[in-house]
């Protein structure tokens, strides 16, 4: 960057502040167009750009002329600069092997189906509890009710199987 780019907008910039308050102070009071408002709104601008163009061709100035350090980027490891780096990239299968998750959940489904199908019975131990027993064994789940259950369990470890597969997408993106 050259000396004289920091002398064009700062003149820039000088000009278009003086230029905005002479306006303000002797012409904005009183406008009465835009157009008078849309001048005092370039002088601003000028203003505005001659100093951020000051700013930037200051700061780039300085870095060519080697008062500012350069910014430099590099690796480290193991507190030690490294000049080269590989990485070694491990592809996972997009098709993962669920079935173990699947086949363990349709084991513990099967025991909760099982359970309905031949309940335990306790042993009672008093008249009240072969009373009470006996009305909550006259609500036993129907084999049509446990065969409906069943095509829902099929249903949900078909579900099950591809939520599984999706959940690992997941992880492996």
């Amino acid at each position: 960057m050259k000396r004289w780019k920091l002398w064009i907008f700062g003149v820039l910039a000088l000009a278009g502040t003086i230029g905005a308050v002479l306006y303000a102070i002797a012409v904005a009071p009183g406008a009465k167009t835009n157009f008078e408002a849309a001048v005092l709104i370039f002088f601003a601008a000028a203003a505005l750009t001659g100093f951020l163009g000051l700013v930037v061709s200051w700061l780039s100035y300085r870095l060519e002329s080697g008062r500012v350090p350069r910014p430099d980027l590099g690796i480290v490891s193991d507190g030690k600069l490294v000049r080269r780096w590989e990485l070694e990239i491990e592809l996972l299968n997009p098709e993962p092997d669920v079935s173990a998750e699947t086949e363990k959940e349709r084991r513990r489904l099967e025991a909760v189906i099982e359970k309905y199908e031949h309940p335990a019975r306790p042993a009672p131990t008093s008249l009240a509890a072969v009373v009470l027993g006996s009305a909550f064994t006259a609500s036993e789940v129907s084999d049509e009710a446990i065969a409906d259950y069943r095509k829902d369990v099929e249903e949900y470890l078909g579900r099950y199987e591809e939520y599984l597969r999706q959940g690992h997408l997941v992880e492996t993106f």
